[in-house]
Formats: C-alpha cells, sequence, structure tokens
C-alpha cells in the first residue's frame, strides 16, 4: 500500500502555504501524516494471519507487526473478520479477547455513541442487588422497575430496544420464555438489540411496559477483556459458550464455519488468528497533527537558482512545497515543476510539508476500474492493488462516486456494500456507519431475499444504488491513494 495524506471522506482539505522566513530548504511547518485512509471512526483493519500460533504468540506478533490482535465493536466487525479471509480457511482463529479477574457490568449495545456521559454508568438496582457472586450474570427489571441478576439460564420476557432511527425508536416488550442469551439472539435478529437503559427517565418509560412478571434487561456482566486494553462489551459467543472447559479455556478464537462466533478455549493451542491496525513497516506516525521545529538536515544538492534566502511578502504567501518522496528522502518542488530540491533529514519519516493554496478532495482518492469482476474479485483488487471497495456515508462522498461512475462501461458499478444473512443487514465493509442511503425505487432493502447480493451504483441517470447478485461482473470503484492511477 502506498503511502499518502490523510484525508476525511466528507471534509474538503485546505493547504494553505508555508510562510519561508529566510530559509530556502528547511521547513519550519511539518505535518505528521497517516497512511491512506479515506475514514474515520472505523472499526480496526483487520488482518489473517494463517499461522499456527498459541494464544500469547500470536499477541506478541501482532504487536510487533500491525498494532494488537483483533478486538470487535459491533456486528459489522465480523463481517469485517470474515472478509479478511482469502484462502477459503474456514476454521477456528485467535481474536484478541482473554479471560481477566475483575467482573464487571456491560450493556449488550456495545456502540459508545449511543451514550452521553454518565449514561453508560447508570444503574437502578434494588437494595441487595446485584449480588455478584458470578453465578448470576445477567440483570432484570422487576415490575417496581428496580433491577436485580439472577443467572442468565433462567428464562423470562425481555424489553427489546426497538431501533435508533427517528422513524424506529423505543422498546418493545416481548411475551415469550427466552433465556437471557435467546433474548438477545432474538432482539438482534429482529430489532436492535436488548435494552440500553441510559436514565431514569428510559427506565420509567420502560416500566410501564411491564405488567406482572420481571423481564430481562440488556446487562450483563463477566471477566473477558481486549488485549489492546479497549471497552468494547460486544460479545458474540456460540451456544453454551463460553464453558471454559475443566477450567482452562481463558482465550477465545472466532468460528469461521459458525458466522464467525466465539469459542473460549486453551490458550496453548495453536490456530491461526486475526490482527489490527496497519502493519508496522508501512504505518506512518500514528497521528495527524502539526508541529512547529527546527529540523537537523542535510542538503543533497544545491537549491536551484531561482530559490532566494528571501522572499518578497506576496511570495511568503504564495510559494509552497509538496512531498513526491516519502522515505529517507523529502523531494519537494518549487515554483515550477521543473525545479526540485531533495533534503535528507534526521528526524522521521512519512514527513510531508504544505502544499500552496491547493484544494485536496475525495474525488482525488477514488479510482475507477474499468475491468469486469465479480463482487468478491473486485474486492480482492481494490485491497490488494489500492485500498478498498469504495464507501459512500454522505451526499459529498456520493457526489464524486457518481462523477467517476459516469465513465464506467457497465450500466452499474461496486460498491463496498453488501448484505450480511447472519445479521440481516447491509454494512460498508469499511465498517463505516452512517445514515445516508441513496436507494433506487424497488430496490430498498426488503431482507432475506437480499442474500448474495452487494450493492452497485448506476452509471446513468440519477447514480442512485441498486441490489445485484455478487456474482455478476461490473467495473468498479476503490479508494487509492493520490497519483496511484492503475
Amino acid at each position: 500500500m502506498s503511502l499518502c495524506v490523510l484525508l476525511n471522506v466528507v471534509q474538503i482539505v485546505r493547504w494553505k502555504s508555508a510562510v519561508m522566513k529566510n530559509r530556502a530548504s528547511v521547513f519550519p511547518f511539518l505535518i505528521i501524516l497517516g497512511c491512506c485512509s479515506l475514514i474515520s471512526g472505523l472499526s480496526p483493519q483487520y488482518h489473517f494471519v494463517n499461522d499456527q500460533k498459541n494464544w500469547t504468540e500470536a499477541q506478541k506478533y501482532c504487536r510487533e507487526k500491525y498494532s494488537d490482535l483483533a478486538s470487535m465493536y459491533n456486528s459489522a466487525g465480523i463481517e469485517s473478520i470474515r472478509e479478511a479471509v482469502h484462502s477459503g480457511f474456514s476454521g477456528r482463529a485467535w481474536i484478541g479477547l482473554e479471560r481477566g479477574d475483575l467482573f464487571k457490568w456491560h450493556w449488550s449495545l456495545a456502540d459508545r455513541d449511543f451514550y452521553r456521559d454518565g449514561e453508560l454508568e447508570f444503574r437502578n438496582w434494588k437494595q441487595g442487588e446485584p449480588k455478584n457472586d458470578h453465578k448470576e450474570s445477567c440483570a432484570a427489571m422487576y415490575p417496581s422497575g428496580k433491577w436485580f441478576d439472577d443467572n442468565c439460564n433462567n428464562k423470562r420476557h425481555f424489553i427489546c430496544l426497538k431501533g435508533r432511527s427517528n422513524g424506529n425508536k423505543g422498546f418493545i416488550l416481548l411475551q415469550q420464555m427466552k433465556t437471557w442469551r435467546k433474548a438477545q439472539a432474538f432482539c438482534r435478529a429482529n430489532h436492535e438489540d436488548l435494552v440500553s437503559v441510559r436514565n431514569q427517565s428510559e427506565n420509567q418509560e420502560i416500566l410501564h411496559l411491564l405488567q406482572l412478571q420481571s423481564a430481562w434487561i440488556g446487562l450483563f456482566s463477566d471477566s473477558w477483556k481486549w488485549s489492546d486494553h479497549s471497552n468494547s462489551s460486544f460479545r458474540f459467543w456460540r451456544s453454551k459458550q463460553p464453558n471454559n472447559l475443566r477450567g482452562k479455556q481463558h482465550c477465545v478464537g472466532v468460528v469461521l464455519e459458525d458466522s464467525g462466533r466465539w469459542n473460549d478455549f486453551q490458550c496453548k493451542g495453536s490456530r491461526p488468528f486475526f490482527c489490527q491496525g496497519r502493519m508496522k513497516s508501512q504505518a506512518p506516525l500514528p497521528t495527524v497533527e502539526s508541529v512547529t521545529h527546527s529540523v537537523t538536515h542535510k542538503s543533497t544538492n544545491q537549491a536551484p537558482s531561482k530559490y532566494t534566502s528571501q522572499k518578497s511578502s506576496t511570495e511568503q504567501q504564495t510559494t509552497g512545497y509538496e512531498t513526491t518522496q516519502l522515505e529517507k528522502y523529502i523531494t519537494t518542488t518549487g515554483p515550477t515543476d521543473k525545479e526540485t530540491l531533495t533534503t535528507k533529514y534526521k528526524y522521521a519519516e512519512h514527513i510531508t510539508t504544505e502544499k500552496a493554496m491547493m484544494e485536496r478532495t475525495t474525488e482525488d482518492y477514488l479510482i475507477l476500474i474499468q475491468e469486469n469482476m465479480t463482487w468478491n474479485e473486485a474486492l480482492h483488487y481494490c485491497r490488494m492493488r489500492h485500498i478498498n471497495l469504495v464507501s459512500v456515508t454522505s451526499v459529498a462522498t456520493q457526489k464524486w462516486v457518481a462523477k467517476k461512475a459516469e465513465n464506467a462501461s457497465t450500466a452499474h458499478v461496486w460498491l463496498g456494500l453488501r448484505f450480511t444473512c447472519v445479521f440481516k443487514f447491509w454494512f460498508w465493509i469499511t465498517s463505516e456507519t452512517g445514515c445516508y442511503q441513496n436507494w433506487a425505487h424497488g430496490h430498498e432493502p426488503v431482507g432475506m431475499e437480499e442474500c448474495g447480493h452487494t450493492g452497485a451504483i448506476e452509471s446513468g441517470g440519477e447514480h442512485q444504488w441498486v441490489s445485484l447478485p455478487e456474482t455478476e461482473k461490473l467495473n468498479f470503484i476503490c479508494y487509492t491513494c493520490d497519483g496511484q492511477r492503475h
């Protein structure tokens, strides 16, 4: 993967010129940039490593080569894990979850954006509850509105969060007798999740739904912890798991032949594993920030004659420099394309300078591939040669994608959008979330009949989205790095 400027998908990034004061070849402003990523606020980038290691060895490998063993935050992350496997492997592989010593209460709905300050910690326990004996690890609500902990295998009614969109908010009481785990699965399959009670107002609203029986809510307790120390409460266990067989199963793996559900295993067992984050040999410094400093440097060639030690006030505001090589040497362009200056810095790699009065847009980071491929072939092509199939989560991105699609040789163009039969929803393979949709009439999401379908954009007309069988062969659009056009 090539390195390039980090852009937000929606925002147009303006680069103002650096003010060059009495320096022809030393840059007072440096911007430390990330790798080619067009997305912000995502689940991690996952990598499947088909090498047999025990959990500790896998953790060490991931921390050395990437960031860490994989953490997951939602069901879209499960799909991303499954998409990361290109070898046909369908067995069991380590993720970054291990058993800890400290039990903690979590909400089933793990999306932290759903909670405002203090709402994750809201509790309304009955006096004397919870017992915290680790045998009663799921929470329910009495008809009085007070909470208690109970054995998760007991059966009772349950309350689902219907949804989070404006037209589908609210709670629903299901008068079906289920264990906590089966209630959770039902809510996730048919609604949003088991209910999270974020404040006293919601507690009262839910109380009005209850009749004479108690009901499960989405609170549970466990001691599992993530290798990267994230606090995600998302869990996706197989039936009757985790069972800590013989008291020795303290590490977690995904079972790909069971839709990526989780199992606890003995940590000493050897199996493939999933890492997260960018490969460190390709990874830049992790943050995007401006740094002002003086840099120890050594020029490897003389500045062209038109470079001077002093600039007029006008020139100081209009002349800028752009990094074109991001290795040990930084090559900059001057007032004309034929004038270059190469400088060796004793600072850090992956550094670029500001360029004069220049705009970069999402369009610069999109490429239309005019080859006909199935959706999976297109996905593999984008990931191997560029970054990924494109996601369209805003009007601005839709505009640029539509513009690219106009030059396609097929009536439709693949996007990074697919339907998951496991969770019964459409998702972007980059794990982006957003409310923006642009489905063509008659192609709106309809449910299980979408299995085996993926999303495409019309190359003509209104450039709306359609659902097509993933085996169709179409042109497609990839995220790429600026200047990488093949």
